[in-house]
């Protein structure tokens, strides 16, 4: 995201970030990278195979771009070459690499420009696996959907799912973080 094409070993300053100013979220994936600054707006930078960065733009970005078509946000995840949106009312976005179902939007095509997942109002806080992805509702219940090829959505009669799906647990919980092929809830 600083505009170079080389790792760095140093830490690049905040105002090296082209175009991203106070800075209240960030979301790191493989090859895709995010940020939602004050007013919600996301900027995205990194590899935007299957439209992972959610924008109309080349193939490797180097700087963070705005992605126009989404509305405020207040939390942001990625994965494995896609991403989430919570926007600032509480509803979910979803963009970019789909093989497994992981944008929750009923089908396995992927999606260049954020889509909002249908039915999903409520959404307190996500979480992006490699191709699986989590959601906690306003009232404590976790919902995922995309790869189960390793039982990372709580279930083992389904090889992925294409839509949001509540997962049994025995009691509320407030947070979910995703790796490569597991899940956790706090």
């Amino acid at each position: 995201g600083i505009g170079g094409r080389l790792a760095s070993i140093v830490p690049a300053a905040p105002q090296r970030l082209s175009g991203i100013h106070d800075v209240r979220v960030i979301a790191a994936g493989a090859h895709v990278f995010g940020a939602i600054d004050h007013a919600g707006t996301i900027r995205t930078w990194g590899l935007n195979a299957d439209g992972g960065l959610g924008r109309p733009t080349l193939p490797m970005n180097a700087v963070p771009g705005p992605v126009a078509a989404a509305p405020p946000a207040s939390r942001l995840a990625a994965g494995r070459g896609y991403m989430l949106a919570l926007t600032q009312d509480g509803r979910l976005h979803a963009w970019g690499s789909n093989a497994a179902g992981q944008l929750g939007l009923g089908h396995l095509a992927p999606v260049a420009t954020p889509q909002p997942v249908p039915s999903q109002a409520g959404i307190r806080s996500l979480a992006a696996g490699a191709t699986h992805s989590l959601a906690v509702t306003n009232e404590g219940a976790v919902l995922a959907w995309g790869s189960n090829h390793h039982g990372q959505l709580g279930c083992d009669d389904v090889a992925y799912s294409a839509v949001p799906a509540p997962v049994r647990l025995p009691e509320r919980v407030r947070a979910v973080a995703a790796g490569m092929h597991f899940s956790l809830a706090l």
